[in-house]
């Protein structure tokens, strides 16, 4: 089986269960971005994170992932997706924040990004996230998807993964020991 299909050389791409829709539309932003964020922080993981950390950012690739699906359904096909974005996935994301600002000294200024190779790309997945929660929104506005836990999800996220981006940064800035209980 061939990857290339070619179903897609007028410019449209199938959603779940085929439905066909044109590329530029901001659902298909949502889902390209959903792609490229997950990708960077499987980069991150590549670069060497340390175990607990990138356990924390596997989980949120898998949390896109249905995310991703979630958007990608007709309203009539979402009762057939076996997970969905919810409070727990939301609240994850805040604990993981918390556990994190507990041990690790959140800085008072604004940061430039560049102080250590994992922390860098947990930066740019940073900024990648803000760009899909702005285009999530407008997704979200023009009726795309009705669960208002994703948009919940999507605000926590860059917070999570500035968070993620400054521990990366002091773990390998300090000591070769981890100087506090481990965060999770």
């Amino acid at each position: 089986m061939s990857i290339t299909t070619r179903t897609g050389d007028g410019g449209t791409t199938g959603l779940v269960r085929g439905k066909r829709v044109r590329k530029s539309g901001i659902r298909e932003a949502v889902l390209g971005t959903v792609d490229e964020l997950t990708s960077f922080l499987g980069l991150a993981r590549a670069v060497g994170l340390p175990g607990e950390l990138a356990e924390s950012v596997r989980r949120t690739q898998e949390e896109l992932f249905m995310l991703g699906a979630e958007v990608a359904s007709m309203p009539e096909d979402i009762s057939r997706l076996k997970h969905r974005i919810g409070h727990s996935h939301v609240k994850r994301l805040e604990d993981v924040m918390s556990r994190i600002q507990e041990r690790v000294p959140m800085p008072k200024n604004f940061i430039v990004p560049g102080d250590t190779r994992a922390g860098s790309i947990l930066d740019l997945a940073r900024a990648i996230a803000r760009r899909l929660e702005r285009k999530g929104v407008e997704s979200y506005d023009q009726g795309d998807f009705d669960n208002p836990f994703i948009l919940k999800y999507l605000n926590r996220l860059s917070d999570a993964l500035y968070t993620m981006a400054r521990l990366a940064d002091f773990m390998k800035k300090g000591s070769a020991e981890w100087p506090y209980p481990r965060p999770w």
